[in-house]
């Protein structure tokens, strides 16, 4: 949440921030700490925060997929466990109703999107209409990392000797 508001900065104009919303797709685990004074910010600056809550109670495993779009395994901690992703509803549902916003559970048919976008419809427009900023997290550093090592063992292994065979 405070990358999001970050993600705003200071640049108010005369609107205000109206016609600003944040969209949070989340499991609602908290491995940042406390949101509620993050919450507080963006209540008293009159951002909604819509909120779509990704998983399920129980937890499920956080598959690892390739580039074809294969499952490889699952994320481990650093015991060797399997990592389990639990859905927190009831501070996602807060975070929504706090802020002005809504909360909605994804789906795999994504009926939330519509929803969304209604909800969007609805906002006042600010002076530059409709503007969308995204903030793209980088976590592509442990994948080329292990690229990396990979391409050095795979330079530094011999081939081994190669096969003649009569044409």
């Amino acid at each position: 949440l405070q990358g999001a508001l970050d993600a705003f900065g200071d640049d108010e104009n005369d609107l205000g921030n109206r016609g600003r919303v944040i969209v949070l797709f989340t499991d609602g685990e908290g491995h940042e700490g406390n949101p509620d004074p993050v919450v507080q910010e963006i209540k008293a600056r009159g951002i909604p925060v819509l909120v779509v809550g990704v998983g399920t109670p129980n937890g499920e495993p956080i598959p690892l997929v390739n580039s074809i779009g294969q499952t490889t395994g699952y994320k481990k901690d650093r015991a060797g466990e399997v990592v389990l992703s639990r859905l927190d509803e009831s501070t996602l549902k807060s975070i929504a109703e706090e802020t002005g916003g809504r909360y909605y559970a994804a789906t795999l048919q994504g009926s939330e999107v519509d929803k969304i976008l209604d909800f969007l419809e609805k906002l006042e427009k600010g002076e530059l209409g409709e503007a969308f900023r995204r903030r793209v997290e980088e976590r592509f550093q442990i994948p080329a990392g292990i690229a990396l090592v990979l391409l050095i063992v795979a330079i530094w292994t011999p081939e081994g000797r190669r096969r003649r065979t009569a044409v």
